[in-house]
């Protein structure tokens, strides 16, 4: 089930998925932009109506992805996927750039995924390509 969404929602999951892996300077520089002294709950318990929140959360996110945000088209539609069943059938249409990777853990946490499609069946992954890499390769248990 394909949800319509903000671009919001869409910003706070990619960097829910970014802080924890970020080091040093990327994670001072996250940190100030995010103004985690003001908001320290800014990615745990967001609040989506606030347009400050919002922006501190989007200025952190251009800090570290600003090359790969703006190659979205403006008119850019965000669907939060309530369901997707990653099957055997389906996994020759997800695209990721990094080759074949062995799995490495008992369990791949598929939470926070982001995948870019023009036709809801098509998809590149834009966030989380590892774990899907190693879902994938993994014979999508």
């Amino acid at each position: 089930m394909w949800t319509k969404t903000s671009s919001n929602i869409v910003i706070h999951a990619f960097l829910n998925a970014e802080y924890p892996k970020a080091k040093n300077t990327t994670k001072a520089a996250l940190d100030a932009s995010l103004k985690l002294e003001t908001f320290p709950n800014i990615l745990t318990e967001p609040d989506f109506k606030s347009p400050e929140e919002n922006a501190h959360r989007q200025r952190a996110l251009m800090s570290i992805r600003r090359w790969m945000w703006y190659e979205f088209p403006a008119d850019c539609e965000w669907f939060r996927v309530e369901k997707f069943e990653f099957t055997k059938e389906n996994e020759s249409n997800i695209k990721t750039p990094w080759p074949a990777l062995t799995p490495d853990q008992p369990t791949i946490d598929l939470k926070n995924i982001i995948l870019f499609t023009h036709n809801k069946k098509d998809f590149t992954v834009i966030e989380g390509n590892h774990r899907v890499t190693r879902w994938r390769d993994s014979g999508c248990p």
